[in-house]
């Protein structure tokens, strides 16, 4: 089925149908209004109908259909994947050719319109490795330079060596280096994007902690 295979609701393939037969429908009145033997009078109200309804909002539905449709069907995500929009992150729980919802990691709903989507960033940090699916999510975390390299150096070894059973893989990057902090990623590996969430809380905490001690 093929809901099942773009992993959309069956919802969205029938508002696509719906559309496509609204299309039908137009086309079929304008092709019976240049029939010179019925009469134009028939066809004024429907025509003034659809007119209105362009009027008040058919343009901005399908310019929404139209970028629900290309996200449908490029695959810049699906339900279930873990994304960052603008500055908005989460996991995507539902798509519609008309919005978009995802779940952010304080547990609320963010409600997107799919036209709005598109004039942002989208990251997708789904990965896909020998037919199956992960998450690698960085997680950015920066030091003052007061503590020295071989402090950063064994708070970030020492926390990535702390979650290694918890993750399928982690490991740091150094990302920037300037006179006043140096910047890396944490970054881990995961099959299930709800892990995502405490896994970053967690991270961040002993990360603080560390520094903290450090500090000291």
């Amino acid at each position: 089925m093929i809901a099942k295979k773009l992993r959309v609701p069956i919802e969205v393939i029938k508002s696509i149908i719906t559309f496509f037969r609204f299309i039908l429908l137009a086309v079929i009145l304008v092709m019976l209004a240049t029939v010179q033997f019925l009469p134009t009078e028939y066809f004024v109200g429907a025509g003034a109908l659809i007119g209105t309804a362009i009027g008040l909002g058919a343009s901005r539905y399908i310019s929404n259909y139209v970028s629900g449709a290309y996200i449908l069907f490029s695959g810049l995500y699906k339900i279930g994947d873990y994304v960052r929009i603008g500055s908005d992150e989460g996991i995507v729980t539902d798509m519609t050719v008309n919005y978009t919802k995802v779940k952010k990691e304080d547990g609320t709903i963010l409600v997107l319109s799919n036209r709005g989507v598109l004039d942002k960033s989208v990251i997708n940090f789904k990965v896909e490795e020998n037919g199956k699916e992960y998450i690698v999510y960085p997680i950015r975390v920066s030091f003052d330079l007061k503590l020295t390299w071989g402090k950063i150096k064994a708070i970030l070894d020492d926390t990535c060596n702390e979650f290694k059973e918890e993750v399928i893989d982690i490991r740091y990057e150094i990302i920037n280096v300037t006179r006043l902090e140096v910047v890396s990623d944490i970054i881990i590996k995961v099959d299930e994007p709800e892990k995502i969430p405490p896994l970053k809380s967690r991270i961040l905490q002993r990360v603080l902690e560390k520094i903290s001690s450090s500090s000291a």
